[in-house]
């Protein structure tokens, strides 16, 4: 889970320095922030990687046993973690046995580090799971927080994702058509949200990005508050800040 802090353009991020460029290295300045929900997130993607890593990584029962027994010693650990975390893996395999029934050679990526740096300099994120086929690229993202909803429609997070499965498999597998999903399981509706476009649309996304994420990069632009202040480690001394 370490490398999903470290790019100054990380993924998870995106939504944030693409209305505020300078808030990539005014973070910088800060230490991470202790969370209790964001250290319950990762314990839960921990889990569910584990779940699908012992379908389709072929670990051994061994390798699975310590591992979950790992996660349930941690303080944070919930036996209902389990069903919701359920939900997500669920869609997941669905997802996947499709391709698969198109195409036996379909790819699965489970907690893959992507690089989209050809769109953000030195850009990269951790993909909580990324599908491969002849059909279509497919991006799966596991949201464990149930204080605000996500959505997966154009999620900038999700996009540059698809941006770089795209730059390292597209001469294999074609200029297939993107879709995304976000499963937020502890919702009480709509758990889960999807998004579909052409390849094309989202090559066209990453363009017109680019231009920003070099002024994000350099620590330039102008400060703009709203929503995306609410996770932002600089918001408190930001005059511009909405939190």
């Amino acid at each position: 889970m370490e490398e999903r802090k470290h790019a100054v353009l990380g993924a998870s991020k995106a939504h944030r320095w693409m209305k505020c460029p300078p808030s990539a290295r005014l973070e910088e300045k800060y230490e991470e922030e202790e969370s209790k929900y964001a250290d319950e997130g990762n314990l839960a993607h921990e889990l569910a990687a584990l779940e699908l890593k012992k379908t389709y990584y072929n670990i051994t029962d061994e390798e699975y046993n310590k591992e979950l027994d790992l996660i349930k010693s941690n303080p944070l650990w919930k036996e209902e973690m389990i069903e919701y975390v359920k939900i997500y893996t669920d869609l997941v395999k669905e997802l996947y046995e499709e391709e698969k029934a198109n195409n036996e050679k379909a790819e699965i990526y489970i907690e893959e580090k992507v690089r989209f740096d050809h769109v953000a300099p030195e850009g990269f994120g951790t993909c909580d799971c990324g599908i491969v086929s002849n059909s279509r690229y497919i991006i799966v993202d596991l949201k464990y927080g149930k204080g605000v909803f996500v959505k997966a429609d154009k999620n900038p997070q999700l996009i540059l994702y698809a941006l770089g499965f795209i730059k390292d498999k597209e001469e294999t597998w074609g200029k297939n058509p993107v879709a995304t999903y976000i499963c937020q399981p502890r919702m009480r509706s709509q758990k889960i949200t999807k998004y579909e476009s052409a390849n094309s649309n989202i090559k066209s996304w990453g363009t017109r990005i680019k231009k920003v994420a070099q002024v994000a990069f350099k620590g330039e632009g102008h400060l703009k508050g709203g929503e995306w202040c609410r996770f932002c480690k600089h918001r408190k001394n930001c005059y511009y800040s909405w939190y």
